[in-house]
């Protein structure tokens, strides 16, 4: 995600983006983009991993930090793509509120003060054919 943002994405846009790209995926395809579950954070999904590495990088563009990270193929690079340009138009804030649907999977298992709360892959298919549907 953060490579095809040209590196110029912030940990909670990149956060916000890699849940939306694994939701695209898992609504789709059936199977997720990452294997690793979303937690239910205060603002949104968060993949923990990805915010113990990116976290030091604040508001700025997180860096290429991952080089362990294997690279994407196929079907999952697509919408990896697809959602990176999509997303780019909106602002944090925005993403935010659009991953905090009442409507979304967040939604549904988030429990303010709560820690270590996951959010299934199922729920993520869920929450794409209801947008999905809602759009017509």
């Amino acid at each position: 995600m953060c490579e095809a943002r040209d590196w110029g994405i912030s940990n909670l846009a990149l956060q916000k983006s890699i849940y939306i790209a694994d939701m695209v995926h898992m609504g789709r395809h059936g199977t997720p983009i990452t294997s690793e579950k979303f937690e239910a954070w205060d603002y949104g999904p968060v993949l923990p991993s990805v915010y113990g590495r990116a976290r030091i990088f604040g508001n700025s563009p997180v860096e290429d930090i991952f080089p362990d990270v294997g690279r994407l193929e196929g079907e999952a690079l697509s919408v990896v793509r697809e959602v990176a340009a999509f997303v780019s138009k909106f602002t944090p804030g925005q993403l935010v509120n659009m991953t905090h649907s009442p409507e979304g999977a967040w939604a549904k298992y988030y429990k303010p003060g709560y820690m270590h709360l996951f959010i299934p892959k199922e729920a993520e298919a869920d929450e794409f054919r209801r947008r999905r549907a809602k759009e017509g």
